[in-house]
């Protein structure tokens, strides 16, 4: 056995290491837009859903009660009512409010954890709001950050 701390070369010119080529990229798709809303009334949203209400440090929350629709919408100083949105999960990408007022306000009740994967960006009363249709929410099966 050889003491020695010099590391050993590769002299031998029968030995032919190859390069492993990383995997080639795929051209980049377009980024979803991903919120969801939990039964304690927390709103999820991954970064392409916040760039699309362009980036506040607070939201306006509404709610169309016949339609039963949430709105997360960029806040005006007329909307008088904001909620603080705040980095959430690993990487602190993306965004949470917590908006058990709304529920307990319109009484709206949630069983499962609610994803809405492409929601709806409209410009009301000239500020951009993400269209949260309730009856149209994906059911998460995930129970207790387990899958089933």
């Amino acid at each position: 056995m050889s003491t020695s701390t010099q590391p050993k070369t590769a002299a031998s010119r029968r030995e032919k290491w190859q390069i492993c080529a990383r995997r080639k990229r795929r051209d980049t798709a377009p980024v979803r837009v991903y919120v969801s809303i939990n039964p304690r009334g927390e709103i999820a949203m991954n970064a392409a859903a916040f760039r699309e209400i362009d980036e506040p440090a607070s939201v306006t929350l509404m709610y169309e009660p016949t339609k039963r629709r949430i709105g997360v919408k960029f806040p005006v100083t007329a909307d008088k009512n904001f909620f603080r949105v705040r980095r959430y999960g690993r990487g602190r990408r993306m965004r949470i409010v917590r908006a058990a007022r709304l529920l307990k306000q319109f009484g709206i009740e949630i069983e499962r954890t609610l994803i809405f994967t492409n929601a709806e960006t409209v410009t009301f009363r000239g500020s951009p709001m993400l269209v949260l249709p309730l009856d149209e929410g994906i059911v998460s099966d995930r129970v207790s950050g387990k899958t089933r």
